[in-house]
């Protein structure tokens, strides 16, 4: 039978303990720049990086299509992108209606964000 020369490298933590991550800053530099097609030039000029996060809904990982003013933008998931400030404006006004039922059959209008995402000023 032959052996292995290399240790395991493997940790153990319990659920009490903290793990230490190290925190990475997202250089503005780095970030690709989202254009619309035949880009916009009437926005305001200034810019967002934006992130939008996966979920586990149905397309959950597809790239968010944002129209503005006949201008298409495809911004995928789970990366920063450098976006015009009104993107993200309309990131942030797009909301979805859930109806959940109650007992004595009414029913409870639930508003929510349409895409979980996060934003800085770039």
């Amino acid at each position: 039978m032959a052996t292995s020369s290399s240790k395991n490298q493997s940790q153990i933590t319990g659920l009490d303990e903290t793990p230490t991550a190290t925190a990475v800053a997202v250089v503005a530099a780095d970030v690709p720049e989202i254009k619309g097609a035949n880009h916009d030039d009437a926005l305001s000029g200034k810019f967002e990086m934006v992130t939008v996060h996966s979920s586990e809904s149905d397309g959950g990982n597809d790239a968010v299509f944002v129209s503005l003013n006949g201008y298409a933008y495809q911004i995928p998931r789970d990366k920063p992108f450098k976006v015009p400030t009104e993107v993200v404006e309309v990131l942030r006004n797009a909301k979805t209606t859930i109806y959940k039922n109650v007992p004595n059959g009414g029913q409870v209008e639930d508003t929510r964000q349409r895409f979980a995402f996060s934003s800085q000023p770039a």
